[in-house]
């Protein structure tokens, strides 16, 4: 955003920051109205520009390399002197010009590469599209909008709109991501037009407000916006309240910390949400109130509730491990785990252990290291748990068994036996406390742990080794920056140490003060004996189907590369269902309250109706229930209540109307939950059985079998074009034939091969699927459909119905 004129010109980076925060927008405008000073830039916004300088640079060598001619233009001088350049390049028709320049009286566009395609446009039988190169594995909403923007301008200078905007993340061939720009107009046309309305608006008079967002963590205002926020006492301030709380709050005339926690009386019902909640919200900025002045904060117990807080603490053992992960999301292709510590108790002192990685390789390495550890502790140990504090552990856990396709076994292990203990939910659950946050930090003053490393300091060890790792330099990690992080990691092991044995002697207090808190119950680590013989019997095929197979995927053929592909997808649905009954238990252990924010779960339920006509019976009626406005996933279609009880099957959910009706059983027709959770799940077993005769098969009579046995699928491993089709080059579909006359011949044609058809949701796939369906049954053929759920082969059947 800058002034010329006195008038304000606005650039890409301007849109994207809009859509992130509002205020953003407020103060960057005022700077270029020269009424605010420049904020320090953070550290980590500077490795992020480098980072992305480099991943441009590799970017464009991938286009050299590929025989592509490309320019590349000043990144700075006179703006019209490089849009004149970028305008040449464009008319001589240079295949891709990077840093193109473009701008007219309000806006400004610098792009990091224009790529030739075959559309004639003003310039010729040519034009041009936007290419963007991007650090983050995911696109986001703020880059769709800088996309378009770059798309506009680039269609007025070449006189036709680009129908296609590109995206290049790392470490995927450099292959881009592509998004029809028609699709995204009309709301990027909405944001421009708000930004363009707020920096029209009198600056000195305050629109905005710097409510916290994702954005503040790599914002160079965050520092001004946090210390406005305490100024003005505001409601950010509790902990655990979200923006939605604040506008309820707003609406009731509240908006400090402290007209919260003063205020007395039953608070009205919310709108969206439970009066429960914002009661827990009163009490939680009362504390923080009352605890301002002091160190330590105040804290207060909550009543016990059976299977939550203290009751999740299981009896402690000498065994116990106490854990924590340093992990990188940025460092490229997946992410890095670089350090896995561990504090064990020995002879009354802690011994603390940790294992670096600085690549793949060694994370791989280094995970194996330690499951091995925890498998042999646990012959010793029998009784221990892992404690950590927040789920990242388990999480990360699971993410490594996938990412190295190690260590499935012991992993489910330890999630099928409870064996991590997740102190977080433990404190959330059993106490209360003056902190802005509940992180182990904030509560460290509680049991009077005291840090060997400075925060400050191990901060500045965390950024100068991430940044390292994530510009690909690992070696410019120096042995103290490494000594600084195992002091930060060991700090952290050895406080979730001292603060499972703070809240042990809570235990104690209250169990002498007369409440009972039984010990969890003792979960089942094994898996049944008929899993056991089927992990067996996988385990012997992939064994003999990777016979010969090199591990390094550079170093295998075609064949091998199928052989690879099939010996783990043997195993790769029970993983999958495995990851579903994960989330299952996530689910189950959420308060009423964070069920408001899952997708998967519906809060604040009020029966309203019972019905007992079809699809209900008088002992399995059909309950109809209302819900305040919150998200939910539609495409579950079972109910669950708890972890044993199932309150039924969904018929309808209306998110619009705030309505799901649910068949009930006969076991449940009188229970009415104040909140659900939605969960459905496919057994794997009959398709890993699939997989198990597919495999056997293979390895008797080869991949490429002249036998019709198992064609079909053996075709769409190896990627086989459809059999009983002429052999040609190019597409399937013939000159000026539509999409759906090729679904048809196709399907004709086919002689014992496959023939997929891949889209997203509402592409049409249901829509050809039943035409096809049509065709096929007046040619006489008979047809079978199968599908994950019985909904999806029904809406089919439904489709071809309607197409009959």
């Amino acid at each position: 955003m800058k002034l010329q004129d006195n008038r304000v010109r606005l650039s890409a980076s301007d849109v994207s920051n809009h859509l992130g925060c509002r205020h953003l927008t407020t103060l960057n405008h005022r700077l270029a109205r020269g009424e605010l000073e420049r904020p320090p830039y953070r550290p980590a916004t500077e490795v992020l520009q480098h980072r992305g300088v480099e991943h441009e640079r590799a970017y464009l060598d991938h286009l050299r390399g590929s025989g592509i001619e490309v320019r590349e233009l000043p990144e700075a001088g006179n703006p019209s002197a490089n849009l004149e350049a970028t305008l040449a390049a464009m008319s001589e028709g240079v295949d891709a010009i990077a840093q193109a320049t473009f701008f007219t009286d309000d806006w400004f566009g610098r792009t990091d590469v224009l790529l030739k395609v075959d559309h004639p446009s003003a310039l010729g039988p040519w034009s041009y599209e936007v290419v963007d190169t991007k650090l983050s594995q995911t696109t986001k909403a703020g880059t769709i909008l800088q996309l378009c923007l770059y798309s506009e301008l680039l269609g007025d200078a070449q006189g036709l709109l680009p129908r296609q905007m590109h995206v290049v993340v790392p470490r995927r061939d450099f292959q881009p991501e592509s998004y029809r720009i028609k699709d995204y107009l009309a709301y990027y046309r909405l944001v421009r037009e708000r930004l363009s309305e707020a920096v029209a608006a009198d600056p000195t008079v305050a629109t905005t407000y710097p409510s916290p967002t994702p954005h503040c963590e790599i914002c160079q205002w965050w520092k001004a916006c946090d210390e406005q926020r305490r100024r003005d006492d505001h409601l950010c301030l509790v902990a655990d309240l979200g923006r939605q709380h604040e506008t309820q709050l707003s609406a009731w005339g509240v908006s400090t910390l402290t007209q919260l926690a003063t205020t007395e009386g039953e608070l009205p019902r919310p709108e969206r949400g439970s009066r429960a909640t914002y009661e827990k919200l009163r009490h939680q900025a009362r504390l923080q109130l009352e605890s301002r002045e002091i160190s330590p904060p105040k804290f207060e117990l909550l009543p016990i509730e059976l299977g939550r807080g203290f009751c999740r603490l299981p009896e402690p053992s000498p065994g116990d491990i106490f854990l924590d992960l340093e992990g990188d999301a940025f460092v490229e292709p997946h992410g890095l785990e670089y350090v896995i510590g561990w504090v064990v108790e020995d002879q009354g002192k802690a011994r603390y252990e940790a294992l670096w990685s600085l690549d793949d390789s060694q994370e791989k390495d280094a995970f194996d290291r330690f499951v091995t550890f925890v498998a042999n502790r646990l012959e010793q140990y029998p009784d221990l748990h892992i404690y950590h504090y927040a789920p990242y552990e388990p999480t990360a856990f699971k993410r490594l068994m996938g990412k190295h396709a190690a260590h499935e076994d012991v992993i489910d292990a330890l999630l099928r036996g409870e064996k991590f203990v997740d102190l977080y939910a433990v404190v959330k659950q059993s106490l209360r406390a003056g902190v802005e946050r509940y992180s182990i930090k904030d509560l460290e003053p509680l049991y009077g742990f005291e840090r060997k490393l400075p925060l400050r300091e191990a901060s500045t060890a965390r950024f100068v080794v991430e940044a390292a790792l994530e510009m690909g330099h690992p070696e410019d990690i120096t042995p103290e920056r490494r000594h600084q992080l195992d002091s930060y990691n060991r700090d952290d092991c050895v406080s979730t140490l001292e603060l499972r044995n703070w809240l042990e002697t809570l235990r104690s207090q209250r169990i002498v003060a007369g409440h009972a808190i039984p010990r969890p119950s003792v979960a089942p680590q094994a898996p049944s004996e008929n899993a056991t013989l089927r992990q067996e019997r996988i385990r012997a095929i992939q064994k003999r189907l990777l016979s010969g197979v090199p591990e390094l995927p550079e170093e295998r053929d075609a064949d091998q590369e199928n052989l690879w592909l099939l010996s783990h997808l043997m195993d790769w649905f029970r993983l999958e269902e495995k990851a579903g009954w994960w989330e299952f238990f996530h689910l189950a252990e959420l308060t009423h309250e964070q069920r408001f924010d899952e997708r998967k779960a519906l809060a604040d339920l009020r029966f309203t109706l019972r019905s007992t006509e079809k699809p209900g019976t008088e002992q399995c009626p059909v309950d109809t229930y209302r819900f305040p406005p919150q998200e939910v996933d539609t495409s579950e279609d079972r109910a669950w209540a708890d972890t044993e009880t199932t309150l039924g099957t969904i018929v309808d959910i209306d998110p619009s109307a705030g309505t799901i009706d649910v068949k009930k059983s006969g076991a449940t027709r009188d229970l009415h939950p104040e909140s659900i959770f939605l969960f459905s799940s496919v057994s794997a077993g009959v398709i890993e059985t699939a997989l198990l005769r597919i495999g056997e098969w293979i390895l008797d009579h080869g991949l490429d079998s002249p036998q019709p046995t198992y064609r079909a699928a053996r075709d769409l491993l190896q990627r086989q074009p459809p059999r009983g089709l002429p052999r040609f080059a190019g597409s399937l579909r013939q000159p000026h034939e539509d999409f759906l006359a090729c679904a048809r011949r196709l399907a004709l044609s086919l002689d014992g091969g496959v023939l997929p058809i891949q889209g997203p949701p509402g592409c049409g796939k249901t829509y050809t699927g039943a035409r096809m369906i049509v065709e096929l049954i007046r040619q006489g053929k008979k047809v079978g459909i199968t599908a994950n759920s019985h909904k999806v082969i029904r809406n089919l059947l439904d489709e071809t119905v309607r197409a009959a």
